[in-house]
């Protein structure tokens, strides 16, 4: 498994993934490509979600909680900016709603052309859960523990340049 990395303080993107063609799970052999943001403060989920996505061909940076994730939006260079954010819920200094609320609010003021992806990582898995993260702001659901097949088709949906429509 790779290392656990975590933002530089500078909220460049520090690791990459190598991963060989043949491990990638995806159906067909094809693999997913971009840059996620994933905002996990449980060391065991961190690991598994960047071994699923690394798998997958992806790159990420992991943060620990909602305030890193919106610093690292807001403040980070937008040509090392992540292509979707996989959001817990539940995690220290900021949750995941006020997190997603104040990027979504960040991309309103700014005038973003493109809404950053924002789904919604989290053992909470009852339908007012899904809407509260809607109301929140995020684009998607996906409950833990995370199922690859899942995984993939959300990724697949809202990455950039995906083969599945949205």
């Amino acid at each position: 498994m790779p290392p656990l990395h975590k933002a530089a303080p500078d909220n460049r993107r520090i690791d990459e993934c190598a991963v060989p063609a043949q491990a990638t799970g995806h159906p067909g052999g094809a693999r997913l490509q971009g840059h996620l943001l994933v905002a996990e403060d449980n060391p065991i989920c961190a690991k598994v979600i960047q071994t699923l996505l690394c798998e997958q061909g992806l790159t990420l940076t992991l943060v620990g909680d909602g305030q890193q994730a919106v610093e690292a939006i807001l403040h980070g260079r937008p040509d090392l900016g992540p292509d979707l954010i996989l959001m817990d819920l539940q995690m220290p200094l900021l949750d995941g709603y006020a997190a997603t609320r104040r990027i979504r609010q960040w991309e309103t003021e700014t005038g973003r052309q493109r809404r950053l992806p924002i789904v919604a990582l989290t053992a909470h898995a009852f339908e007012q859960d899904r809407q509260r993260c809607m109301d929140a702001g995020m684009d998607d659901f996906l409950s833990k523990p995370v199922l690859l097949p899942v995984l993939q088709a959300a990724l697949a949906r809202w990455l950039p340049g995906a083969s599945q429509t949205r």
